[in-house]
Parts: structure tokens; sequence; C-alpha cells
């Protein structure tokens, strides 16, 4: 179990550099598909959680900060989006979207301050955001693509 553990963390470390490396390519515009993103949200949330269990908020705010500057859907990607989902859905989508954001960047100021309870209340919103926003409209936009 420890061992699984440990390599859980390896993995995690190794997919969050590489990702870093993959966004830090100065040609590189700030837009990436959905799919893409919604894997390297992922991944944020999964850094954080092992910053959590191992109290290392350096790691913490990395995940954090990930997330509050994610790149951006392209804006072809994003009218496809609201088609599918209408005027209303858009909104509400655009709210959660917001709802993150604003959640990861409570959580990154948390992690510098070093404050685990607010970290753990942030951590969980953000969650909730998350699979609310897959539940209400994950399979529409799947399925309208």
């Amino acid at each position: 179990m420890k061992h699984q553990f440990l390599l859980l963390c390896v993995l995690v470390i190794f997919f969050s550099v590489a990702m870093v490396e993959i966004g830090s390519d100065p040609v590189q515009d700030d837009t990436q598909p959905i799919t893409t993103i919604m894997q390297r949200l992922m991944m944020d949330m999964q850094t954080i959680e092992v910053g959590i269990w191992n109290e290392n908020y350096e790691t913490i705010w990395s995940g954090a900060h990930n997330i509050v500057n994610h790149p951006k859907i392209p804006a072809d990607q994003r009218s496809e989006i609201a088609g599918i989902l209408g005027k209303q859905k858009m909104k509400a989508f655009a709210a959660l979207d917001m709802q993150v954001h604003n959640q990861a960047d409570s959580l990154a100021r948390d992690a510098k301050a070093q404050n685990m309870n607010e970290i753990l209340k942030h951590y969980s919103i953000i969650q909730q955001g998350c699979v609310s926003c897959h539940s209400n409209f994950r399979t529409q936009i799947i399925e309208g693509r």
C-alpha cells in the first residue's frame, strides 16, 4: 500500500512537471482543447490532494495556481459548446468555471498562509464544482459533438 501511494505521488509529480514543460513553450498560445484542459485540471486536483496528504503547502499551491491559470478553450470550441448547451446552460457552465477559478485562487492564498482548514474547505468546493459541471454538461457536450 505504501509503495502504491509513493508510485502515485511520483506519477503525479512527473505528469505535473511534464505539463509545466509543455505549457512553458513561448510560441504556444493560451488555448488548448477542452479535453486537454480537463485532463490537466484533473492532474492539478491530484497534485493538490497529494499536497494535502503530505501537508506540503508548496505542492498544494502549485496545483491551485495551475487551476487558476489554466489555458482557455479556443474560440471555435467555445462557440461550439455554447451552441450545444444553449444560452441558459452556457451561463451555468461559465458560472461553475468561475466558481472553480475563484475557489482555486483562494486555495492558493491559503496554501501560502499554510491554513489547512481553509484549504480543505476550498478543495471541497472546487471538487463539487468540477463534478457538478461534469454531471450537468459533459454528456450533452460529448453527444453534441
